[in-house]
């Protein structure tokens, strides 16, 4: 009888902490791998255990958003800017992801998302309850959640 409770016990424990790893998954495959500790959805107060705002340019072009630009170290990504919605409880939906001058934008974006499915962007199914879409605009690749209280909802 003790085996028994202690193998259920341990199903349940291993059941539980996959579902914990596999939230965001999909999700985080559409994103550079600088980026892929965030994800669309994130509350500013979980994003800022991770990224400090302090050493960010803040932007407030807008009355529905704050914008975030954080510069990054030499590599491929120039720049990122963050999306955050102006209510509470402030959400992360886009990203902006400059690359530096040398890199070709629309072969990467095509060796990261395959042939675009919409035009010449991409639509993804979060498998969240929204899409998440990604374009190219100069040097930088824009991924961008279709969520409530956002300029795409």
């Amino acid at each position: 009888m003790k085996k028994r409770t202690i193998i259920v016990l341990l199903l349940i424990f291993l059941f539980l902490s996959c579902s914990f790893t596999v939230k965001h998954s999909y999700q985080k495959t559409l994103l550079p791998k600088p980026l892929q500790k965030m994800h669309i959805g994130m509350e500013k107060a979980d994003f800022t255990k991770i990224k400090s705002l302090d050493e960010m340019e803040k932007y407030d072009s807008f009355e529905f958003r704050d914008s975030y630009v954080e510069t990054l170290k030499p590599g491929d990504i120039k720049n990122v800017t963050y999306y955050f919605t102006k209510k509470d409880p402030q959400i992360l939906y886009e990203f902006i992801v400059e690359y530096q001058p040398d890199i070709d934008v629309p072969a990467l974006a095509n060796e990261m998302y395959g042939k675009p499915n919409n035009d010449e962007e991409w639509i993804f199914d979060s498998q969240e309850g929204f899409d998440i879409m990604v374009w190219i605009y100069e040097q930088k690749v824009i991924i961008a959640g279709k969520l409530p209280g956002t300029e795409w909802e």
